[in-house]
């Protein structure tokens, strides 16, 4: 085995794996030959520095003997394994004393080798800090070498251009010289002279006006004697010459030269010769005149010839006294379709007229994209003139009278309207041929500031117009206006028409959208003018609904007052009933209907408004947050005070409810119901004609009220009328003396009106007419119980007395309540 693994294994570590898997091997045998049940032992446990080979091997041999085992051929071959195992474990403890001596030779070399390293790693460091300040001492060398190369550099350019200045001075001082002299235009120097070379004369013709005029305007006037060196050698002028004359004779040129190059100009222009034109405006910008030619070549443009003629209708439109009267002849329909016709044949010809001109402008850009070197600023100048003088002279001439004086509001509302859309989409389509910078829109929307401050105006006289024709309000024109109504237009002239306030908000709305489109650049004037016509609609619709209000309640007490006996008359038959239930429709009708109708239109008709605050106006105005609270408040007083007429109205008209109910009693009621003669207590059977009729009225306005009001409004309105009604039955009953068949009658009676209050269900009035029902009970009990009845009435005594006064028996009762001391004598 060891000759095995020494000859095959060609390293120690090699050798170890060998043995350890060979003695694993025979270990794993020979325990099994012996029977051992203990686990195979961990071969590198032999590895421990402590561990004792021949301890080991013997302990094993003598559990082999030991054995139970009998079989006797198995110990030789123990022996021999035995043996084996020795030399193996000898092997493997050598190798490993040997891997141990390696290990401690290279962890040595290791430690030796980290020192160099760390040694060299440091001496790198040293090196690379030295380099980096170098580097930094270097890089502030160069920084300080290029700084001074940039100053030297300056000091280069500007000797350079002071040389340049300074030869370029001597040249001006030469021709300057020249100029200076008394005959120097009728000389010039053939620089000046040649007309080939004009904008090069016009640039140094410039450049000699601006020095003259410098030097000219020293303190004191100077001869000056010139000593110049130019680059084509020294120059000495010995002859002096005056200032102011150089500088009036270059001025003099440099106005002829332009006064030459504008006529060339003209002439090329006229030619359409745009080379010649450029030529002409290099020239003239050379000369600081480039906006001389822009100038004229703007003025003589055939647009700005041409006399804008007056657009508009040539009929004057009907004043407003006129149109009241043209309405009476042919109606209000002609007198509008004459109106539009009108606008519309001024719009056609604004809107040719502005064709016209946009054609012009597309056909001035080609040229000006030909001829200046800047097309863009030179449209922008001419459009801007175009809309500041063309087309507000147009717009001057279509929009005021001849006399100078406005039109007819609705039809000047309309044509301003209709030229603000025009000049908008006009100025627009321009904006695309001039410079971006210059918002033509608004410019174009400057030329309606005069008309905007009336348009409001405007707005509000129309819509106070059309509110008052459309509610035939009292005031202007509503006289002529009721005059014209006869038979149902009458009757519809009193009720509240929602149709009607829904036209006018229509056309408030309409109004809000023309504001929206002229004032579209000005937004706090718009948030201004929605609250004006915001509060002209509220202040008519008050007035409106406050009128017919009033009308309604003065009709309901009309028609409570105008009822009579004849109207209520009935025949006593079995079929009452059904024949009084149609009377009280009738009655309902003329009596309560046309109040809780208005009522019921004035709710909508607030509804409606509320609307057109939160859908029209709201949007428009919330921007602005000063002018939405006051929408607001203006809307919140609105309610407030509609609220309280409703409120009135309400109340009033409960009061004439119950008016009607008593005199339905007052009328049906008979004295024999509460003191028959010939009945007896077991006749009474039903409730009185009377009470039949009353339920019947008070059933129809509940109905009314429920349909018209809504169910918590009707609701409200039939408590007030019933707590009105149990008033008047306590009052009623003090009409009429009882006997005993009477006050059975008067319980039947009360009963029936209990049982109609209950379906009402409201504690208070089914408790008060409770009340009324035992004040039957105190007319209809005996003399002796009438003390217990008194005490169960929740009245004052002296109330109670009153009614015990209306017994037929009353004296022999009250000869009772004296004795048994309840009633004084």
């Amino acid at each position: 085995l060891r000759r095995s693994i020494v000859d095959t294994a060609p390293t120690d570590a090699t050798r170890r794996r060998i043995v350890l898997r060979v003695l694993r091997s025979d270990a794993s045998h020979l325990l099994a030959f012996v029977g051992l049940r203990r686990s195979i032992v961990d071969m590198e446990e032999l590895l421990r520095e402590d561990f004792d080979v021949e301890t080991e091997i013997a302990r094993i041999l003598a559990q082999a003997t030991t054995s139970e085992t009998k079989d006797r051929k198995a110990r030789p071959r123990a022996s021999e394994v035995a043996e084996a195992l020795r030399n193996a474990l000898k092997s493997t403890k050598d190798a490993r004393d040997e891997a141990k001596d390696l290990l401690v030779e290279t962890e040595k070399e290791a430690s030796r080798m980290a020192k160099e390293h760390a040694a060299l790693t440091e001496q790198l460091r040293a090196s690379m800090v030295q380099v980096a300040t170098r580097t930094e001492k270097l890089d502030s060398r160069l920084g300080r070498v290029g700084r001074a190369a940039n100053r030297l550099g300056g000091k280069l350019q500007i000797v350079n251009q002071e040389q340049t200045m300074a030869e370029e001075m001597a040249e001006m001082l030469v021709h300057l010289r020249g100029f200076g002299m008394p005959d120097a235009l009728q000389a010039l120097p053939p620089l000046f002279a040649d007309e080939s070379r004009c904008k090069e004369a016009a640039r140094l013709a410039n450049k000699l006006r601006e020095i003259a005029e410098d030097l000219v305007a020293e303190p004191k006037e100077k001869k000056l004697h010139v000593n110049a060196q130019t680059n084509r050698g020294e120059v000495d002028f010995e002859t002096p010459f005056s200032l102011a004359v150089a500088a009036e004779n270059v001025q003099t040129y440099c106005y002829k030269l332009e006064t030459t190059i504008l006529g060339r100009f003209e002439d090329a222009l006229q030619e359409k010769e745009y080379q010649t034109m450029r030529d002409c405006i290099d020239t003239l910008q050379e000369l600081d005149a480039k906006d001389a030619a822009v100038q004229r070549y703007i003025s003589s443009r055939p647009v700005f010839l041409d006399v804008p003629s007056r657009l508009g209708a040539e009929e004057t439109p009907p004043a407003m006294g006129e149109e009241v009267v043209e309405q009476q002849n042919s109606g209000t329909i002609g007198v509008a379709k004459r109106r539009t016709e009108r606008v519309s044949e001024a719009q056609k010809k604004l809107r040719r007229y502005y064709d016209d001109l946009l054609t012009t402008m597309k056909d001035e850009a080609v040229t000006t994209e030909e001829v200046f070197p800047l097309p863009a600023e030179v449209m922008t100048t001419l459009i801007q003139r175009l809309l500041e003088q063309q087309v507000q002279s147009t717009l001057d001439s279509l929009l005021i009278a001849e006399s100078g004086e406005l039109q007819d509001s609705r039809y000047q509302m309309m044509l301003i309207l209709m030229a603000y859309k025009e000049t908008i989409d006009l100025a627009s389509a321009l904006q695309e041929l001039s410079d971006p910078d210059t918002d033509m829109v608004r410019i174009a929307d400057s030329l309606f500031g005069g008309f905007r401050e009336h348009y409001l105006q405007y707005e509000t006289e129309l819509l106070e117009e059309i509110g008052a024709k459309q509610f035939s309000l009292k005031g202007t024109g509503s006289a002529r206006y009721r005059g014209s109504l006869v038979g149902g237009e009458t009757e519809r002239f009193h009720r509240v028409s929602v149709q009607d306030l829904k036209q006018v908000v229509d056309w408030a709305k309409d109004a809000i959208d023309r504001c929206m489109e002229i004032f579209k650049l000005h937004q706090a004037l718009l948030a201004h003018n929605v609250l004006e016509i915001l509060t002209v609609l509220l202040k008519l619709t008050a007035s409106y609904l406050n009128e017919r209000l009033q009308y309604a309640l003065q009709s309901c007490e009309s028609g409570s007052k105008a009822i009579s006996r004849n109207r209520l008359k009935t025949e006593h038959d079995m079929d009452f009933p059904t024949h009084f239930s149609k009377k009280a429709e009738a009655l309902v009708n003329e009596v309560a209907e046309p109040l809780l109708v208005a009522v019921n239109n004035t709710g909508e008709c607030m509804e409606t408004l509320h609307n057109y605050l939160q859908e029209v106006v709201t949007p428009v105005v919330k921007a602005s947050s000063a002018t939405h609270s006051q929408c607001r408040h203006a809307f919140a007083d609105f309610i407030h005070s509609m609220e309280e007429s409703v409120l009135l109205a309400l109340k009033t008209g409960a009061t004439a409810c119950s008016t009607l109910l008593d005199k339905v009693l007052f009328f049906e009621q008979r004295k024999e119901d509460f003191t028959p003669s010939r009945r007896t207590e077991m006749d009474i059977l039903e409730p009185s004609q009377a009470c039949y009729s009353c339920m019947h009225v008070f059933i129809e306005i509940r109905r009314s009220a429920q349909s018209l009001l809504g169910e918590k409004n009707g609701t409200s309105f039939t408590t007030e009328v019933s707590l009105r009604l149990h008033g008047v039955l306590m009052g009623h009953i003090k009409r009429y003396y009882f006997n005993m068949a009477g006050a059975v009658q008067l319980k039947r009676d009360t009963s029936e009106y209990l049982r109609t209050m209950r379906e009402l269900g409201i504690e208070q009035v089914i408790s008060m007419y409770e009340t009324l029902a035992t004040i039957a009970n105190l007319l209809l009990v005996g003399p002796d119980i009438i003390p217990t009845v008194m005490e169960s009435i929740k009245l004052p005594h002296e109330d109670l007395m009153l009614y015990l006064q209306l017994r037929n028996d009353y004296k022999s009762v009250k000869a009772l309540l004296s004795q048994s001391g309840h009633i004084g004598t």
